[in-house]
């Protein structure tokens, strides 16, 4: 079975990251970069000591819990850093790369959902049928 490749905008360099934004709607609906990820602050147990999200499922249920409130900024933000990630399977972030793809798609926001494709590509993360009908759901 063969995918189809998706038509990224590139940059001048060649990389999608530095392409042109569409348009400026698109843009000022895209969450602002977080100063710290937010996974990586954690949250606060009773005695409001910081307790960090400290595994994937943790990390992907949080994730899930923005979703399903409709609050695609935060799913994006939650998606952690390459470095954050190293020691996960391509598999494992995939899914959580899947659920920011759904979260841009509910947004309706094509140039987010197209630039997390091409993170997925570069950095070997597989690119299956959620992230495709995702990015077809945010055009």
């Amino acid at each position: 079975m063969a995918f189809s490749t998706l038509p990224l905008d590139v940059g001048a360099s060649g990389n999608p990251d530095d392409a042109p934004a569409r348009s400026a709607a698109s843009a000022a609906a895209r969450p602002p970069p977080p100063t710290s990820h937010p996974a990586a602050s954690g949250r606060q147990d009773g005695n409001g000591r910081k307790q960090p999200p400290s595994s994937l499922q943790q990390i992907q249920q949080h994730m899930q819990e923005a979703l399903g409130r409709g609050d695609c900024g935060t799913v994006l933000r939650l998606l952690p850093p390459d470095s954050a990630a190293a020691g996960w399977s391509p598999t494992d972030r995939a899914a959580l790369y899947d659920l920011a793809l759904q979260a841009a798609a509910d947004s309706g926001d094509a140039d987010e959902a197209r630039r997390l494709v091409g993170r997925m590509w570069r950095r070997g993360v597989p690119v299956g049928s959620v992230a495709h009908t995702a990015v077809l759901r945010a055009l």
